[in-house]
């Protein structure tokens, strides 16, 4: 059978989620660093030339992987936001931690988003993912008002800004890499005994006290 065309909207996006779940598949196995397009094509139904009309860098791929896991974190937040009426600090804290710590795609890529992905793209596809996912913060903001009824709307940008910030340092410095964990053993340091998902939920927890 000859290989046919996308041609409606819902072939498009199913061509384009082939593309992206074979990136995410390759990211489960190795570092960014040594994933190439010729690998991702390779894990595909599409020729090389045909992803090409989808996607032309590795940077293009994997900014729509973490938009659609970026997406996929909203609904989680929204579902449980709207689940009930009021929160208290540690429930919302618990819905925070539990969406972030289960998405451990999202958590990882977080770590290069911002220093190798973003700074790879496109200024028209980088606004394109900044559009689409800035509906972030008013999720965070609906379960802050649900919880913190008297916060101010400074005091919620700044925890938002924080949280973002906490975020995309967190997974590094929670799952270090075997060579870094060698290099400590060779230097003599120790490598403590790390609960992620306490830490994860106590930096959540801390951020919230200006709230």
């Amino acid at each position: 059978m000859s290989f046919q065309r996308a041609r409606t909207k819902d072939q498009i996006e199913n061509r384009q989620d082939e593309i992206l779940n074979a990136a995410l598949e390759l990211f489960d196995e190795m570092e960014y660093e040594a994933i190439t397009l010729r690998m991702i094509s390779d894990r595909t139904s599409l020729s090389r030339t045909t992803m090409y009309t989808y996607y032309k860098t590795k940077e293009e791929i994997f900014l729509d992987v973490i938009k659609r896991e970026y997406l996929h974190w909203i609904d989680k937040l929204d579902t449980a936001f709207d689940s009930q009426e009021s929160f208290n600090r540690q429930e919302y804290c618990k819905i925070i931690t539990n969406t972030l710590y289960d998405n451990a795609n999202l958590m990882r890529l977080f770590s290069i988003q911002q220093t190798i992905i973003e700074k790879n793209s496109s200024l028209e596809q980088l606004t394109s993912f900044k559009q689409e996912t800035i509906g972030l913060f008013s999720t965070l903001e609906k379960g802050i008002r649900k919880t913190f009824s008297n916060a101010s709307a400074e005091n919620i940008n700044l925890f938002e800004v924080h949280l973002m910030v906490y975020v995309l340092g967190y997974y590094p410095n929670t799952h270090p890499l075997q060579k870094q964990i060698q290099s400590m053993a060779n230097a003599g340091m120790e490598l403590p005994l790390l609960d992620a998902k306490g830490i994860l939920y106590d930096g959540v927890y801390l951020l919230t006290s200006n709230l």
